[in-house]
C-alpha cells in the first residue's frame, strides 16, 4: 500500500521513542531528531522507511553526517 505522506527533503523531524524502528523487531528507546533525506512512501507493516541524518544536540550543522534508515509509523 502506498502512504499519501509528503516530507520534503531537509525538513527536520522529531521521531519520538516507540514511534520509530532503527533496527529490525526492536522500537527505539529514546527520541531523535532527525534531518529527512527521503521517505519511501511503500508502506510495510504498518511502516514506512525513511532515510535520514541523525542531529546531534548542540551541533551547528544538523544533519550532515551519514544517512541511515528507519521504520516509522506514518500516522
Amino acid at each position: 500500500m502506498t502512504v499519501d505522506l509528503d516530507v520534503p527533503e531537509g525538513i527536520r523531524r522529531h521521531l519520538l521513542a516507540g514511534e520509530w524502528i532503527p533496527n529490525p523487531d526492536q522500537p527505539a528507546d529514546h527520541d531523535e531528531l532527525v534531518t529527512v533525506v527521503a521517505v519511501y512512501r511503500q508502506e510495510s507493516a504498518g511502516m514506512v522507511w525513511v532515510k535520514g541524518n541523525v542531529c546531534g544536540h548542540g551541533v551547528p550543522d544538523c544533519g550532515t553526517g551519514p544517512a541511515s534508515n528507519a521504520r516509522l509509523s506514518p500516522r
